[in-house]
């Protein structure tokens, strides 16, 4: 069975330390599944990525998590830390102008990710911690993102993502990595910044990473 929800391993050692709960600020949960499973951290993930919901977006990490550029980006940082999936990620929820004269606020996201349900994996010993428990998955995706003044980011093929999540002390399960596959506008920030090409998720999310 193919899951879709409508909304997006490294090769290094995963450090598989317990994490503390983050604290959700907002006190509305409706619709959102406890985070017993891989597969309801990733359908909390689209919710709250379309509803735009900063809040329960960031309960979702661990405290070191790594989102990871592809290899072939030209330009672009090679890593953030999970402060800086957060200020990019309230700078487009909550109406900031990207750092690019050309793209105003975002007004409206549409991601969807498809992923088969035997899609998860364990982690390999090697690459984990002794005693914790890593899983990871490719997941292939699509989004469409609105913003002022007339623009709309859409990729129209299916690209690829790999999240690697841990189960913590409490039961629930956190997103760990999450690593780019392959890169639009052949990788280089150059090129997409005057061409019409495809973009991908990363690359729309770092237009949103700096400082206030």
């Amino acid at each position: 069975m193919q899951f879709s929800f409508c909304c997006f391993l490294a090769v290094s050692l995963l450090s598989c330390s317990e994490d503390e709960p983050v604290a959700v600020k907002t006190k509305n949960t409706n619709g959102y599944r406890a985070a017993t499973t891989a597969e309801n951290v990733m359908f909390n993930f689209v919710k709250a990525y379309n509803g735009m919901d900063a809040d329960h977006y960031e309960a979702l990490f661990a405290s070191d998590y790594h989102f990871r550029f592809d290899v072939t980006a030209v330009g672009y940082p090679s890593v953030w830390d999970v402060k800086d999936e957060m200020t990019a990620t309230r700078h487009m929820f909550g109406g900031a102008v990207s750092g690019d004269s050309r793209f105003g606020k975002v007004l409206g996201v549409k991601i969807t990710l498809l992923f088969d349900e035997n899609s998860w994996t364990d982690v390999p010993a090697a690459l984990r911690s002794d005693g914790e428990e890593c899983r990871r998955a490719t997941v292939s995706y699509q989004y469409e993102i609105n913003v002022e003044p007339d623009w709309t980011f859409v990729n129209g093929d299916e690209m690829d993502a790999e999240f690697t999540l841990r189960k913590a002390s409490d039961g629930s399960w956190k997103i760990v990595e999450w690593d780019d596959k392959g890169f639009g506008c052949g990788g280089d920030r150059r090129m997409a910044a005057t061409t019409s090409c495809e973009w991908n998720w990363g690359q729309v999310k770092s237009l949103y990473l700096y400082d206030d």
